[in-house]
C-alpha cells in the first residue's frame, strides 16, 4: 500500500507503517510493534500516544500488560472533518495575523485550472458585498466548467453578494446563472466593440485585482496593492459609462 493516501491526512511516514503494522497484528504491544517496524520503543509509544488522540488506534490493559488495537479503518473518514474543524477554529487568529501584513503590496501567480479556481473562490470573501469584473463568459465558462459556476453563483447568492460585469457578448445563449438581474445579484453591461482575441479577465475587490487568463494560457495572477486597484476600478468605471446596456 502506498503511504502517500495516509500522509495526506497528517500522518507522518513513520506512523504510517506503525499504523499499518498494528493493522496486520490486530493488537499488539509497544514492544512486538518496535520489533515488527525495527523502530525504536521509546518512539513508538510516542507515536502510539498521537494515533490514539487521534482516534485511529486504542489503547487497553490486560493485567498489567499495556495492548494496542486498531480501529476499524472507516474512522479515517472522519480525519478531513476533524481537520476542518480545527481549521476554523483558529482561522480568525491566523487571518488576524496575515491581514497585518495586507498594506504591503503583494502579487501571487498561479497555473492551471486549479488555481484560476482558487482565486474565484476568493472573491466570495469580498468584504463591500461586491466585486466588479471584466470577463468573456464562454471562455470563464470553457475553463471553470458549467457545474463550477453554477455552484459558484449560488454560493454568491447565498452570501448577498453582487456581482458588477463588464462582458463581451456573444452570440451563444449564456448559462442562466449568467445572466443579470436581482436573481442573480448581478448587473451587466457589454463591451462596446468584441475583442478578435481571447481576453484575460479582470476581478476587482478587496484592494485586489484577479487576472485570469484564457484557456490557451491556464493562469491566473492576484496583485494586492489600493494603488493598483484604484487605477484599475476607475479605468473600470470609465469602461463601464460607455459599455452597452443588456
Amino acid at each position: 500500500m502506498d503511504h502517500e493516501y495516509l500522509t495526506e491526512l497528517g500522518l507522518s511516514d513513520k506512523q504510517t507503517t506503525l499504523y499499518l503494522a498494528l493493522l496486520e497484528l490486530g493488537q499488539a504491544k509497544a514492544s512486538d510493534l518496535a520489533k515488527r517496524t525495527g523502530f525504536k520503543r521509546p518512539s513508538v509509544y510516542d507515536m502510539l500516544n498521537n494515533l490514539v488522540q487521534r482516534g485511529l488506534i486504542t489503547c487497553n490493559m490486560q493485567g498489567k500488560r499495556q495492548f494496542f488495537q486498531a480501529e476499524n479503518p472507516r474512522v479515517l473518514l472522519d480525519i478531513p472533518k476533524k481537520m476542518e474543524q480545527s481549521v476554523r477554529k483558529i482561522l480568525p487568529d491566523l487571518q488576524q495575523i496575515f491581514n497585518r501584513n495586507t498594506q504591503k503590496p503583494t502579487l501571487r501567480y498561479y497555473e492551471g485550472v486549479e488555481g484560476i479556481r482558487r482565486i474565484t473562490e476568493d472573491l466570495l470573501e469580498a468584504k463591500n458585498g461586491e466585486y466588479w469584473y471584466i470577463s468573456d463568459a464562454t471562455e470563464i465558462t470553457k475553463i471553470l466548467g458549467e457545474g463550477f459556476l453554477e455552484d459558484f453563483v449560488k454560493r454568491r447568492i447565498e452570501k448577498g453578494l453582487w456581482a458588477n460585469a463588464i462582458r463581451v457578448r456573444r452570440s451563444e445563449t449564456e448559462m442562466n446563472v449568467l445572466r443579470p438581474g436581482k436573481e442573480n445579484r448581478r448587473r451587466l453591461r457589454f463591451l462596446p466593440h468584441a475583442p478578435l482575441e481571447e481576453i484575460a479577465s479582470m476581478h476587482l475587490y478587496d484592494n485586489k485585482v484577479g487576472l485570469i487568463s484564457s484557456s490557451k494560457e491556464c493562469f491566473a495572477m492576484l496583485i494586492e496593492s489600493r494603488e493598483v486597484f484604484t487605477l484599475m476600478k476607475f479605468l473600470w468605471g470609465t469602461l463601464w459609462n460607455v459599455a452597452d446596456e443588456p
